[in-house]
């Protein structure tokens, strides 16, 4: 009995000199968002050409009603350390699988074909 008396006393005297006190909630502080520039695959293309230390080109192949596309939006692309990394390592590329626009990389002319067959022309 006398144990659970000594142990009520104690667990008392740590909680009620914090009960006067007013409550603070600590809130981490948020790096500064960069904003994510993502290119186009033409200009991805020219940069890896054009600078004195290209990059690899990273490509994020997305469509519109894609929820997982969304799901990388929101949570790892919007991850500033990463993102940060990212950018400093490669040309980051957003492509939507379901353009209608041609790309042309490297003398090849890729189109836009509805049936899903990959299409070139020299």
């Amino acid at each position: 009995m006398k144990k659970w008396i000594v142990t009520i006393v104690w667990a008392l005297g740590l909680v009620v000199p914090v009960m006067g006190q007013k409550a603070t909630m600590m809130v981490p502080m948020e790096e500064p968002k960069e904003e994510v520039v993502w290119l186009s695959w033409e200009e991805a293309y020219e940069r890896s050409v054009t600078d004195e230390n290209p990059k690899k080109v990273f490509v994020d192949v997305y469509t519109d009603w894609c929820g997982w596309c969304k799901r990388m939006d929101a949570t790892t692309f919007s991850d500033p350390k990463l993102m940060a990394y990212m950018s400093k390592k490669y040309y980051l590329v957003k492509l939507d699988a379901e353009q209608k626009a041609d790309i042309v990389f490297k003398g090849n002319t890729f189109k836009y074909v509805a049936s899903g067959v990959v299409a070139t022309t020299n």
